[in-house]
């Protein structure tokens, strides 16, 4: 396979470290993707989810004028049209965490996930709804997204029918994911029995990231991290660097190695992959920092 044909980049990705990234099932090959793929990386836990900040309160409406004559007027409050906003949008967000979760107990799985993942998006849910709604949401693409059923209404996953020499790898390709992956989610255990006419279903990729450095997790999507339009996916846990090796800033993905040795900067020589001292364990993506403190870095 050509270093072109091998090269795809992941996502935007908010992030301190990936070191230890346990998201190696959706990785991406280094294969070309339209539009280079970015991992944005920030310290602050801010990027994990959109925040709707409410305007300054309005001011209260009184009389100046004097009036010795008259008691005292206790002038009437003057609730902030910003907090009134907020104060309905909340309960709102919460009902369709409610209704999101029946839809998914009901076996109503892509109706369930865009209430939730709506709810997710709106800014609008305290920190233990926003787990929750996560919670449920990768519960439920275990299936939509990783399974290899297919679902109708899904606007992430679809189906293709294999034109007569088409490969696999150029189908991942297009599709901004890897060839494993639609391996995978299609129950093939080797792209060779890829027949002509064959439908299989695929992802409509790539995917992006956030990782969160308090948390030491990644936040998987399609689409734009936290922006409109896109649908959070699932969470990993992920590692970071010592001592703050983990810059925030971009990153575009560059490679993915299976099985990779280790060459120690500390003196220990090559760890050969499958041995247990290895930190890298069974796979290595490589990045190069494209923005913020990121600029200039090869590792994370």
């Amino acid at each position: 396979m050509s270093r072109r044909t091998s090269r795809m980049l992941i996502g935007v990705l908010s992030v301190t470290t990936i070191v230890g990234l346990s998201a190696y099932a959706i990785a991406h090959r280094k294969a070309p993707v339209k539009g280079a793929t970015m991992l944005a990386a920030t310290a602050d836990s801010s990027a994990a989810a959109p925040t709707t900040k409410p305007a300054k309160d309005a001011a209260v409406a009184t009389d100046d004028r004097p009036n010795q004559d008259a008691p005292p007027v206790t002038p009437p409050t003057v609730r902030p049209k910003a907090t009134l906003a907020m104060a309905v949008a909340k309960p709102s967000a919460m009902n369709a965490l409610a209704e999101g979760k029946a839809k998914l107990d009901a076996g109503t799985l892509v109706a369930g996930r865009k209430l939730l993942n709506d709810a997710l998006m709106s800014g609008q849910l305290s920190d233990a709804e926003t787990a929750e709604a996560k919670r449920l949401l990768a519960d439920a693409n275990k299936s939509i997204v990783f399974s290899t059923r297919s679902f109708d209404g899904d606007e992430w996953c679809g189906t293709h029918t294999v034109a007569t020499g088409e490969l696999l790898q150029k189908i991942a390709a297009r599709q901004g994911v890897t060839a494993d992956l639609l391996l995978r989610i299609n129950g093939i255990a080797d792209a060779r029995r890829l027949r002509a006419g064959a439908t299989i279903k695929v992802i409509n990729g790539p995917f992006h990231a956030v990782v969160t450095k308090h948390a030491f997790t990644m936040d998987l999507y399609l689409g734009g991290p936290a922006e409109k339009g896109s649908q959070f996916v699932t969470t990993y846990p992920v590692g970071l660097g010592r001592e703050d090796s983990t810059p925030s800033g971009s990153w575009v993905v560059e490679q993915r190695v299976t099985n990779p040795k280790y060459y120690s900067p500390r003196g220990e020589g090559i760890i050969e992959a499958g041995d247990p001292k290895n930190p890298l364990g069974k796979f290595w993506i490589a990045l190069t920092g494209t923005d913020g403190n990121a600029i200039g870095k090869q590792s994370y």
